[in-house]
């Protein structure tokens, strides 16, 4: 696992750390030790207001064993300045009088790295650094684990301004991402676009989804999507279990009627470790950066 965890994009702070910037403030800090240490894999977030600016509402479903809120809390949610909240943290100087807050926020933020991949953030946490000044304001990021659907559903139907919804899904987050357009459907509400990545169903078929590579049926195209992209793979041979007894992999669908289907070749993973754990290391092949680029940066 920590060779893929190398291969993941860096903390936010690791990449910005020698930018030069104003310090956060002790009160500051003691806001964002609350915050996060308020946040948990069993809590949803709650539904943040449509920025007014934003003219896109990305909302991102991540995996079983992913979901990151208090990485997603640090490094998702950019300010009137441009900056995430770990932008800010990185940039701050240590001093005697604030050391132990900056300290507390590390422990804070490495337990969870600790315990879980946090795929969908830190893939579009690096996205976010490399296309800042293309992406400017103009999308917000609503960040929910694999059973957040129905929190998102109510957040989406409480706020309609006329901005665009574009859900992102990764493997049990992509059956969330079908979840809310399914509901979405019945209420005639359009979606830009629906990107689901190595997607399975949230109640996973062990028969389609580990020993054998067939497609899940239940994955198919909404109406009300103007446009759906799916990326999977049909390679992962331990990303579910992995043991010297028993190795479970974890096989991504296609989805009927989408308007690409695009199955991953083993040519595109670079490693032996990405070759074998390809669930998980799809999110750093070329043609999921390439849609994902699309994805976020379409007019």
């Amino acid at each position: 696992m920590s060779t893929l965890i190398r291969a993941l994009p860096l903390c936010a702070w690791a990449l910005l750390s020698g930018s030069a910037s104003a310090d956060l403030s002790i009160t500051e800090m003691q806001a964002i030790i609350g915050e996060l240490g308020s946040r948990s894999i069993q809590q949803e977030p709650e539904c943040a207001n449509f920025h007014d600016d934003a003219r896109v509402q990305v909302f991102l479903f991540e995996g079983a064993g992913g979901y990151c809120p208090r990485y997603a809390y640090m490094n998702l949610d950019v300010d009137h300045a441009k900056k995430t909240r770990a932008t800010h943290f990185a940039e701050t100087r240590e001093t005697v009088e604030n050391i132990e807050y900056i300290r507390e926020i590390r422990s804070l933020l490495s337990r969870e790295f600790n315990s879980r991949l946090c795929n969908t953030a830190r893939n579009i946490e690096q996205f976010q650094y490399n296309e800042r000044k293309n992406l400017s304001k103009r999308v917000r990021f609503h960040y929910y684990s694999k059973n957040g659907y129905e929190d998102a559903i109510r957040c989406i139907k409480s706020q309609d301004n006329g901005q665009k919804i574009r859900i992102f899904g990764y493997s049990m987050g992509g059956y969330a991402a079908l979840q809310v357009a399914q509901e979405l459907e019945r209420d005639q509400r359009p979606i830009e676009q629906v990107f689901t990545l190595d997607a399975v169903g949230q109640k996973f078929n062990w028969i389609s989804g580990v020993f054998c590579s067939e497609d899940n049926k239940i994955f198919e195209r909404t109406s009300n999507v103007a446009l759906w992209t799916n990326v999977f793979q049909k390679f992962d041979e331990k990303s579910v279990y992995d043991s010297p007894w028993l190795k479970l992999g974890a096989r991504g669908s296609r989805v009927i009627g989408a308007d690409e289907n695009i199955d991953v070749p083993i040519t595109s993973f670079e490693t032996l470790y990405q070759r074998e754990f390809t669930h998980i290391a799809i999110h750093l092949v070329p043609e999921t950066q390439e849609r994902l680029r699309q994805f976020l940066l379409r007019p």
